[in-house]
């Protein structure tokens, strides 16, 4: 890899970190935007749902502090809304019923955040 290909990673790897941080924070300012994303059904040409934009950034991305800047913010959001909103089953749910595919796919954050929304939807 040369150092311009570096650079270029490690910039985007950059923007996906703050766009999600930004995500994050105003989806637990603003809960009603976490309604929202979940019922938007077009979010590009490869993730037309909300469930496709989490399995893609948890599981499917090639890139691992990608896919950990993911369980950070989805974790975050679950922990911090209130139960009308219902992050934490949502995210249950889908990680549950996808459980199959974490055998095909680095699956280290999946799982990592599994895990804490199970001991947390339980404690």
């Amino acid at each position: 890899m040369t150092r311009e290909s570096k650079e270029e990673s490690l910039e985007e790897k950059l923007i996906v970190d703050n766009a999600l941080n930004l995500w994050m924070a105003c989806s637990i300012y603003e809960p009603r935007l976490f309604d929202t994303f979940r019922a938007e059904q077009e979010f590009g040409p490869n993730i037309k749902t909300a469930d496709d934009f989490v399995l893609y950034g948890l599981l499917l991305c090639p890139i691992e502090k990608v896919r950990t800047s993911f369980q950070y913010a989805l974790l975050s959001i679950a922990k911090k809304l209130n139960s009308d909103h219902n992050p934490t089953g949502y995210l249950l749910q889908l990680c549950s019923v996808n459980f199959s595919k974490i055998s095909e796919y680095p699956c280290r954050q999946y799982f990592h955040l599994f895990t804490e929304l199970v001991d947390f939807y339980f404690s």
